[in-house]
């Protein structure tokens, strides 16, 4: 996990972002929350963050100072602006002190999450950067990385439909954070994790009707439900009829 630290004067604010389930979402861990720059700065040689996100307008050390204070020995600390001034020479003067972005407040956690995302990969690129990996073979290895895990869980789903499978046992199995995998799920589907599932269940369940003469409980319990009023319902909303007038529709018109 990337540590962070965050930096905003309003209390409620404050807390609301340090609680907030966007961190862990996104590979990172908060190491404090500050009141200002002053309180910021003294606990920055302890906390040893990987970013800091800081609001502008603060008193004591406002955020613009203690940016620059952090670049007086520390060039690779990721900074992010969070402020309500929506003014162009805040943000200018922010560029000075090498932030990596500006957010305006009320947060759109939708597009922050994004940022995170962003500055995330960038943190990994660097890290094996330092470990002797050259910049774009780095930027390979870790969207191959990514596309190579999604397409083994992708798999993994449709040999054991027939199992209780659960997203957040899915994610600790494959080393990511439930949130992430359903994000990278639902761009390469089109649909959530239980969507997904659902509908490879019932498509299975669709090919048992047409080629075999299982009961329809067994059939439930083969395409991983485990009642059978569950399966009922999901195939009709998915399918338009019961799994019986399915089964006579399509052997009656096979008859045909």
């Amino acid at each position: 996990m990337w540590k962070t630290m965050i930096v905003d004067d309003e209390y409620d604010i404050r807390e609301g972002l340090k609680s907030s389930g966007i961190w862990a979402a996104n590979g990172f861990t908060v190491t404090g929350a500050y009141a200002n720059g002053i309180e910021a700065l003294h606990a920055y040689a302890t906390d040893k963050p990987d970013m800091v996100v800081t609001d502008i307008k603060m008193p004591g050390m406002d955020g613009l100072a203690l940016a620059k204070r952090i670049r007086e020995t520390d060039n690779e600390t990721v900074i992010l602006i969070i402020s309500g001034y929506n003014h162009f020479e805040y943000a200018r003067s922010s560029l000075r002190y090498g932030v990596e972005d500006y957010v305006l407040k009320p947060v759109d956690f939708d597009e922050f999450a994004k940022i995170l995302k962003k500055v995330s990969k960038q943190l990994e690129i660097r890290r094996m950067k330092n470990s002797g990996f050259d910049e774009e073979i780095a930027k390979t290895v870790l969207c191959m990385d990514e596309n190579d895990c999604l397409k083994k869980i992708l798999a993994h789903i449709q040999t054991h439909i027939r199992q209780r499978l659960l997203l957040a046992e899915l994610a600790e199995e494959f080393h990511f954070h439930p949130f992430y995998l359903g994000q990278l799920i639902k761009s390469h589907t089109g649909h959530s994790f239980n969507e997904y599932l659902n509908l490879l269940r019932i498509q299975k369940a669709k090919q048992l009707l047409e080629n075999s003469h299982l009961k329809i409980e067994d059939i439930s319990q083969l395409v991983g439900y485990r009642y059978k009023d569950h399966f009922y319902r999901k195939f009709r909303e998915l399918v338009g009829d019961s799994p019986n007038e399915y089964r006579n529709r399509i052997k009656g018109v096979a008859s045909q």
